[in-house]
């Protein structure tokens, strides 16, 4: 696979990445500038006094290497309880409050964003052939992959058949304050959705406790995304 050629890494971890990618995308794999994904799904929130798993509407924007926006719409019995979105343009990372938008371009906020991204973009495994990116072995299904710019490491586990199982980084939660876990499981069964290759279900855990379940349903590569999506002015 002439992608991994580029691959950085003792020779198990280049062998567990390329049992990954035929895994997940045959003898070829896709070229990223651009990643709009859709998701559907549900997510844990304050219903009243209790938490709640409700319905939710997701879309994911990438522009690579580390420009990201997260758009959230929470409903249930076909009313929207609450819509949100996060971005982040490579220096800022903004969300909505209500009706005010926050931004935070500190030191901390900043790593803490580009590791999520990180872990995300992980998943797709081609960013793993980044002459920036030092994978480990760990053991026959468990490697690192160390993002050396962004002083980021995610651990990722395979299943017995090469796919995807979890990937996990240790970083800041920008919402709770805290250093947390943040862990991506995966299902092991894979589809096809639009051009892409995905696993069918992922869910999104902080130190264990799930916040998020998702399954994709739409997909659209290196579609023009304007630089206003990662300053939320669209």
């Amino acid at each position: 696979m002439p992608i991994l050629l580029l691959a950085q890494g003792d020779v198990e971890s280049r062998e567990i990445v390329r049992r990954a990618f035929r895994a997940r995308y045959g003898v070829g794999s896709p070229s990223f500038d651009t990643l709009h994904i859709d998701y559907k799904g549900r997510t844990r929130a304050k219903v009243g006094p209790i938490a709640a798993w409700i319905p939710l509407d997701y879309a994911v924007y990438f522009r690579f290497p580390f420009m990201a926006r997260w758009d959230y719409t929470a409903h249930t019995a076909g009313v929207q309880l609450s819509g949100s979105a996060n971005a982040f343009d490579g220096s800022t990372f903004r969300y909505r409050k209500g009706s005010d938008l926050i931004a935070h371009n500190d030191e901390s906020t900043v790593a803490a964003i580009k590791a999520q991204i990180w872990a995300m973009m992980v998943m797709l495994l081609t960013p793993l052939s980044d002459p920036d990116v030092h994978l480990r072995a760990v053991n026959s299904h468990t490697f690192t992959a160390t993002h050396k710019t962004l002083n980021s490491t995610a651990t990722i586990c395979l299943n017995g058949d090469h796919t995807i199982n979890s990937i996990q980084v240790h970083c800041l939660n920008v919402f709770s304050g805290r250093d947390q876990m943040l862990r991506y499981d995966f299902a092991e069964d894979q589809h096809m959705v639009n051009d892409l290759i995905l696993p069918g279900k992922f869910v999104q855990l902080w130190d264990s406790e799930p916040v998020l379940e998702i399954t994709p349903s739409a997909v659209r590569i290196n579609d023009p995304i304007d630089d206003a999506m990662f300053r939320l002015e669209g």
